[in-house]
């Protein structure tokens, strides 16, 4: 749990909060939405005819999962509904589903980086920086965890979507056959912290990565 860090100050906690709930609100309905329109694009209009095709916060919050995200920065939405047999490959539509999960949050941080650096142009302040600042920071770095920790090829996480479509066709069957066994591996590695190193080392080289590149445009202008 983040707030029972060491040297968290109140300013830490609301900002935090704050930044939480522009991923509750904006970031998780648009991924919700654009897990929809590709669905849509390859012949399921499940989510559309539902009205839920849509970036409505109210129609994808989920209550559970808004603590969740504001207590260990791991939530997620009301997921859409999706008829993968309205797909022509069932498997690779639903593979290309969960990876425009994935660019949903990464999309968010890029945004989030991009758009700190644009305020530095405004010649704010500097305690109004150093809380934009705190700000995109840990809005991108919540993003990025998103997308790190839905790479887990464990259901409901998007890469247990991915996973499904790009195993070769010789292989399904076994996938199948054995794929409760196999989440339930993968669910007890997860909970004694087996993904921990990876997926933490992913979140930083990702988040930096992000903060390098977003800075670049702007290195000639200041």
């Amino acid at each position: 749990m983040w707030f029972l860090q060491p040297g968290i100050t109140i300013e830490d906690v609301l900002i935090r909060i704050l930044a939480v709930l522009a991923i509750i609100f904006v970031v998780l309905p648009f991924h919700e939405y654009l897990q929809a329109f590709v669905a849509y694009k390859l012949g399921d209009s499940t989510a559309k005819s539902l009205g839920l095709m849509t970036i409505n916060p109210i129609e994808h919050f989920s209550p559970f999962g808004a603590v969740w995200i504001m207590l260990f920065d791991f939530g997620w939405a009301k997921p859409v509904p999706i008829n993968p047999l309205n797909f022509k490959s069932p498997r690779k539509g639903m593979a290309l589903v969960g990876i425009a999960g994935l660019v949903s949050y990464i999309f968010a941080a890029i945004i989030g980086a991009f758009s700190a650096n644009l305020l530095l142009l405004l010649g704010l302040n500097y305690d109004i920086m150093r809380m934009v600042n705190s700000f995109s920071a840990h809005f991108v770095s919540i993003n990025v965890g998103l997308a790190v920790v839905n790479l887990i090829p464990l259901a409901p996480f998007d890469g247990n979507k991915i996973l499904g479509g790009f195993i070769p066709e010789r292989f399904v069957s076994k996938y199948y056959q054995y794929q409760r066994i196999i989440a339930i591996v993968l669910f007890f590695m997860l909970l004694f912290g087996f993904f921990d190193i990876p997926l933490e080392f992913l979140r930083v080289v990702i988040t930096g990565s992000i903060f390098k590149i977003t800075s670049l445009p702007f290195l000639f202008i200041r």
